[in-house]
């Protein structure tokens, strides 16, 4: 399976995710979209280990800079965050959750204000995603 083919399977699960727990947005800087990368990292995380989703993480969103430009950037500050956010989730939960478990887990992060939903947006409490 190529990288994009692997995208494309975790944005097409996460989208179901997103409509069955009544997650709103388009999925463009907004809630959607916040669920979608915190779910997908915990998912890469649990699947291929935290160094590949934090280091994948990362390669996508400075390719989006350096594709989109610098007016990216504060979306994917936000889109790193909820990176973040869902590789935390993945921890908390272990190796053995499974996929409904972790949508769960990130739809209740979201509903506590723990995922940015805005570029440039801070998460509410603003606190500070734990390092690894």
């Amino acid at each position: 399976m190529s990288l994009r083919d692997f995208m494309d399977d975790l944005h097409s699960k996460s989208e179901s995710y997103s409509i069955k727990l009544g997650v709103t947005g388009v999925g463009l800087n907004d809630s959607s979209d916040a669920f979608r990368h915190a779910w997908s990292s915990a998912v890469i995380s649990r699947d291929y280990g935290l160094g590949i989703a934090e280091n994948l993480g990362y390669l996508l969103e400075i390719m989006a800079v350096i594709d989109r430009g610098s007016d990216e950037e504060p979306a994917s500050r936000m889109d790193v965050w909820n990176n973040q956010i869902g590789r935390e989730i993945q921890i908390s939960l272990g190796s053995t959750a499974t996929d409904d478990q972790l949508a769960d887990a990130v739809k209740k992060a979201l509903d506590q204000g723990r995922l940015i939903i805005k570029a440039g947006g801070t998460s509410t409490p603003a606190i500070s995603p734990t390092t690894n």
